[in-house]
């Protein structure tokens, strides 16, 4: 999966999910079904959209729903170190954040 089919999915997470913005880093906590109260991250929340199937937000559970999702190398790190001011990590959540907040 590329990261512009990964931008669309993650549109479909806004009903499932209420996003927060927590110490540079998107945080969803789930409003309904099986995730109710729970939290993810942007990769765990396509995936449980994708699959009904919830990873926990943790570095292993992030990188099985990244492998599930099929998501570039590239893409997966910098969704996961999305709370970095750096290069493609940067550009990857500022489109996360107007996603989610416009």
């Amino acid at each position: 999966m590329k990261q512009t089919e990964f931008l669309r999915k993650f549109d479909q997470t806004k009903s499932v999910f209420k996003w927060y913005y927590v110490n540079n880093q998107l945080v969803g906590i789930g409003l309904r079904g099986g995730v109710r109260g729970k939290a993810v991250n942007p990769i765990t929340a396509v995936a449980y959209v994708t699959s009904n199937q919830y990873y926990q937000p943790t570095n292993d559970g992030t990188v099985e729903a990244a492998n599930w999702l099929g998501l570039t190398e590239s893409l997966t790190t910098a969704l996961m170190n999305a709370g970095s001011n750096r290069g493609h990590a940067q550009i990857i959540r500022g489109k996360l954040l107007k996603k989610v907040f416009n």
